[in-house]
């Protein structure tokens, strides 16, 4: 994927020193546990950036987390947020997301949906793949999927970014890629809709499943990974989920999601 790389990809310095390597092996240690050091360590050796643009521009969530929507959530005895309390269905048993949705965090988005840079894709595939081995490792996942563009939206940017971090993502870390979804109502952007209610009313119905995958059986019900950049109110991922389940086949599925940011 990510190949050699002589200069860091956002300020084009060199990315190899000695005090890059003690970074990798300290944020390996305390991204992970034991059982996980060492892909950890390798994914983020083959990140393609120097260690002041590592430590500066990677805010990997930290501290307690919202048992369902991974919100990092300080002083307060609760295990779920508010709004997990008052929205989650049990169709998304739970979200993680890598980092904080932070100005690098906008730039790197708008390159990847407006650019489609492929080498840009691969780097943000690893950062999943990095969120995989700390989060969700011990899930014996069977379908990795994405959450789809509308047909309309996918002419016009003539990719679908989440569909190209989940292949890259799905093939880093030895598990399956099925495009389980498509989207049948083209919403509004989330930013420029008011409220979490609205977002959520806004995404009743907007995905179904791709017909190819009606008829398919699966052994027992899957562990199942949804795809996606970021996660804001959650409505988005919680449709996805709520349409995989009206498959016969995957009713009982138990799905997850991951995020870059959030």
């Amino acid at each position: 994927m990510l190949g050699k790389v002589s200069r860091c990809v956002i300020c084009s310095l060199s990315p190899r020193s000695a005090m890059r390597q003690e970074r990798v092996r300290q944020l390996a240690k305390r991204l992970g546990n034991e059982s996980v050091y060492p892909p950890m360590y390798r994914l983020l050796d083959k990140l393609p950036l120097c260690v002041a643009c590592m430590e500066a521009k990677l805010p990997f969530q930290v501290g307690p987390q919202c048992l369902v929507c991974g919100r990092v959530m300080m002083n307060t005895p609760d295990e779920r947020c508010t709004d997990c309390q008052r929205y989650a269905d049990g169709h998304l048993l739970q979200n993680r997301s890598m980092m904080a949705y932070q100005e690098w965090g906008k730039e790197v988005i708008r390159q990847l949906k407006y650019r489609g840079d492929e080498h840009l894709s691969a780097m943000l595939a690893t950062l999943l793949a990095i969120g995989y081995y700390r989060y969700y490792s011990h899930i014996p996942f069977r379908i990795v999927t994405n959450v789809p563009l509308h047909p309309s939206r996918l002419r016009e940017r003539g990719f679908d970014q989440a569909a190209l971090l989940a292949k890259h993502f799905a093939e880093s870390v030895n598990l399956s890629y099925f495009p389980l979804l498509r989207r049948v109502k083209n919403t509004d952007k989330l930013s420029k809709q008011a409220g979490r209610f609205a977002r959520y009313q806004s995404m009743h119905n907007a995905f179904a499943p791709c017909e190819e995958w009606a008829s398919r059986t699966w052994k027992a019900a899957p562990h199942i990974l949804i795809i996606d950049d970021i996660y804001t109110t959650g409505s988005t991922l919680r449709a996805c989920a709520s349409a995989i389940h009206s498959l016969p086949s995957l009713s009982q599925a138990s799905i997850r999601s991951l995020t870059l940011f959030r």
